[in-house]
């Protein structure tokens, strides 16, 4: 590696996630009634990007999908870079960190001690205590993915989704009509999610809108002229 061009840009960036690893560690999500283990899968993973273990590194690299290290041919740097594919020091760290390190254990511990505080006084605590006497976070991690976020889970959420964003009506008595667009765009949202887990088709810009107008009943006279110029594509709406 060429010292000026790759190894001192290293050494910033390098000093710069020491900094960051001793800085506060964020509070963990916590399952609730309105944090359900969909929405809390990624809000954990957000957590454990940004909580640095004994080994200056995101714990994140703990549950990643593959426990294998890529080898050089697999993943070569990227030409005048200290990385590869990754796209950055801190990636890089997550997709190569070994697990058969002794240190690993340590930070294997800690994401066990985050997703009991995430599960304490939960129905999902249950899922989480059998692997207590081995503090084994990865272990945790998969067990709580497997029963409670996994592909029939993500199915039925698509459905769920699905069947609101087409059937769901508005007529403005129950709530607004900025509270019923929120809530359309947020389950389309939850179907982008979905999308990553099970394999179906996301609606359209256009279709997303045409399920949009179609499902407000309101008869308010200045509601249904927005509505007729949005039909009409007035000024490409």
């Amino acid at each position: 590696m060429n010292y000026m061009n790759i190894l001192c840009g290293f050494y910033v960036k390098y000093e710069a996630l020491t900094k960051l690893s001793a800085e506060k560690k964020p509070d963990v999500p916590v399952l609730s009634k309105h944090q359900t283990p969909l929405k809390w899968i990624e809000s954990f993973k957000d957590c454990l990007f940004c909580t640095y273990g004994i080994r200056t590194c995101p714990l994140l690299y703990v549950i990643r999908d593959n426990t294998d290290v890529p080898n050089e041919v697999e993943d070569p740097l990227t030409p005048g870079c200290a990385y590869g594919q990754s796209g950055s020091i801190l990636d890089e760290l997550i997709a190569h960190l070994t697990h058969t390190d002794p240190l690993f254990k340590s930070d294997n511990a800690m994401v066990y001690s985050l997703l009991e505080e995430a599960t304490r006084g939960t129905v999902y605590s249950s899922t989480v205590k059998p692997h207590a006497r081995g503090k084994n976070g990865r272990a945790a991690w998969l067990s709580m993915v497997s029963s409670h976020a996994g592909q029939d889970k993500w199915e039925q959420m698509q459905k769920d989704k699905m069947k609101f964003i087409i059937n769901t009506k508005w007529n403005g008595r129950t709530y607004s009509l900025e509270k019923f667009t929120g809530i359309h765009r947020t389950a389309y949202v939850q179907l982008e999610q979905a999308s990553s887990h099970v394999n179906f088709q996301l609606p359209t810009e256009h279709t997303r809108v045409g399920y949009l107008i179609d499902n407000i009943q309101n008869n308010d006279s200045d509601l249904r002229a927005a509505l007729a110029s949005i039909r009409i594509n007035t000024n490409g709406m």
